[in-house]
């Protein structure tokens, strides 16, 4: 059931920064993933603090995948197929023959502030 007319995708990542043991601590995230696997990410020791998996967020990604309602292009002129970017895994995707449509992906990563056990 669509709840917004255009909206055709929408996905929702969380960046985990990396914990080193010994080594140091980062804020910025190395890799994004979805909920169900970072609930499954275990649980870090960091000089004497316990992070557990949602506490190593330090970052959410959204990603939203629009699309024009009407046919807005014509043919192309072009014998290569025309692709877009999808927002599950970032691949691209073939324009059916038909499809006038236009997508266009909008990305946005937002910066959390979790894991503020450090002094200044």
């Amino acid at each position: 059931q669509p709840l917004m007319l255009g909206v055709e995708d929408l996905q929702v990542t969380y960046g985990v920064a990396p914990i080193n043991a010994g080594a140091s601590m980062q804020l910025a995230p190395q890799r994004f993933y979805t909920a169900v696997q970072v609930a499954a990410l275990p649980d870090v020791a960091f000089e004497g603090v316990n992070y557990p998996p949602w506490d190593q967020v330090t970052a959410v990604r959204i990603c939203m995948m629009t699309r024009t309602l009407g046919n807005t292009r014509v043919q192309d002129k072009i014998t290569e197929a025309r692709t877009y970017l999808d927002c599950t895994d970032e691949t691209p995707q073939t324009y059916a023959a038909t499809d006038r449509s236009l997508r266009k992906r909008h990305v946005q990563v937002f910066a959390l502030r979790n894991r503020l056990t450090q002094t200044y």
